[in-house]
């Protein structure tokens, strides 16, 4: 039996970097969920990493209005550590659309579809570069993060800066009323799918110990080289699969979605005319 803590010397983090033409999520989506978000952190200690015009004013002010030590590091996307390694994911969609694979209909939660149809072809390969980047990004700066952690700080976790979305659609939504592993990975479970099974974990929040989280991330590395050029519209999540099935003794689920992981999958003929 693991080992637990709740919450106590934990640092957590946050990133956000608007993106020009996102039809994934727009600003708003964010700017909404935000307050909510940062009340279940009320107290805590948060770091931002962010970039674009008065993000970093605009988030510390809803932090330290919930009474949250925040700190910030302001980074442009293309100086984001996975922003050349993702590049094989962007040539794999180019070679799907020239193939005409993207009016195949396949399933609507079915993470190559949603990628492909809706992030890549309405977005733009530029966008959509910087989306991947973003997430794939998420597990080396709980790394860097967790080496420079200051003193007390025992645990990292990444929370999305819209994760109050959770609330009452899962299981255990609120994560800071869980106790949590100190020598796993703590995460949600997904209703997406990878290769027509549920994908094992949403990366919506992800907490570890400063200990754990160098080793996660060489593993992740060498998952993302290995997978991005393999044919599939990757994210963080389903190259963290790879890694969740090779090391399942790293990682723990906090809860299972309430709606959708069991549910057949919709059909989607097309997003694209």
């Amino acid at each position: 039996m693991p080992k637990i803590e709740k919450n106590s010397g934990a640092l957590y983090c946050m990133g956000f970097w608007p993106i020009e033409n996102n039809r994934k999520r727009n600003a708003e989506h964010y700017t909404r969920l935000l307050p909510e978000t940062m009340k279940l952190l009320r107290g805590k200690r948060l770091h931002l990493f962010y970039d674009g015009n008065d993000v970093g004013e605009t988030f510390a002010a809803e932090a330290e209005r919930n009474g949250i030590e925040v700190s910030k590091a302001k980074i442009s996307i293309s100086d984001l550590p996975t922003f050349d390694a993702v590049l094989p994911i962007i040539s794999t969609c180019e070679r799907l659309v020239s193939e005409g694979k993207h009016h195949d209909d396949t399933p609507a939660r079915e993470k190559m579809s949603m990628h492909l149809k809706r992030d890549y072809l309405l977005s733009g390969a530029e966008a959509f570069r910087s989306m991947v980047t973003i997430w794939t990004s998420k597990i080396p700066l709980l790394a860097e993060l967790s080496r420079s952690a200051p003193a007390g700080v025992n645990s990292v976790a990444w929370v999305d800066a819209s994760i109050a979305k959770f609330k009452g659609s899962r299981t255990n939504w609120n994560f800071m009323n869980q106790t949590l592993p100190n020598d796993r990975v703590a995460h949600y479970a997904s209703p997406m799918f990878f290769h027509g099974a549920p994908l094992p974990l949403n990366a919506s929040f992800l907490s570890a110990s400063i200990d754990l989280w160098p080793t996660v991330n060489a593993r992740f590395l060498e998952e993302l080289v290995d997978r991005a050029g393999d044919g599939y519209v990757h994210d963080e999540e389903t190259i963290m699969s790879g890694v969740v099935a090779k090391y399942p003794e790293l990682f723990q689920t906090l809860g299972r979605p309430v709606r959708g992981i069991r549910r057949l999958p919709l059909k989607i003929s097309s997003l694209v005319q």
